[in-house]
Parts: C-alpha cells; sequence; structure tokens
C-alpha cells in the first residue's frame, strides 16, 4: 500500500462554486485516515478526485508510484 499526499488541491465547478481551496494532506503507508467536517464542505468533492472519479482545478495527488497513478486497481483501496 503506498503513502498518498494531496497538495495545494482546488476544485471550482463552472458554476463558480469553490468546493476545495488548497487543500493539503499526507497520509503515510498504513495511517487510517477518517475526513469530517459539515456538510457542503467538500469532503465527497475531495474523496471523488481521490479516487479519480473527478479532476481537480489545480493541485495535484501523488503516490509512492508517482503522479497520476493514484491508489493502484479498485481491489486495493476502499473508500468509506
Amino acid at each position: 500500500m503506498a503513502s498518498i499526499s494531496v497538495e495545494h488541491l482546488f476544485k471550482r465547478y463552472p458554476s463558480g462554486t469553490l468546493a476545495l481551496s488548497d487543500v493539503n494532506l499526507n497520509v503515510g503507508e498504513g495511517e487510517f485516515v477518517a475526513v469530517v467536517g459539515p456538510s457542503g464542505c467538500g469532503k465527497s468533492t475531495l474523496l471523488r478526485i481521490m479516487a479519480e472519479l473527478d479532476t481537480p482545478t489545480e493541485g495535484r495527488i501523488l503516490t509512492e508510484a508517482g503522479a497520476g497513478d493514484l491508489m493502484g486497481s479498485p481491489q486495493s483501496w476502499e473508500i468509506f
């Protein structure tokens, strides 16, 4: 299992809504992380981008394997 780094992630929708603003996160190998916050704060948007179901406006997500290969095959990761 690889570590994941989120660096300066932004997501702005075509309507102009800013869903994520300069998000930075490092999750080391073997760490367990929960993303919590109020409704509409960007939790689902962040997880969708990390699962490659959406794209960021700016920023990048890196793993030990390098940029673009976020979490390997779907069998190797889970998002709750």
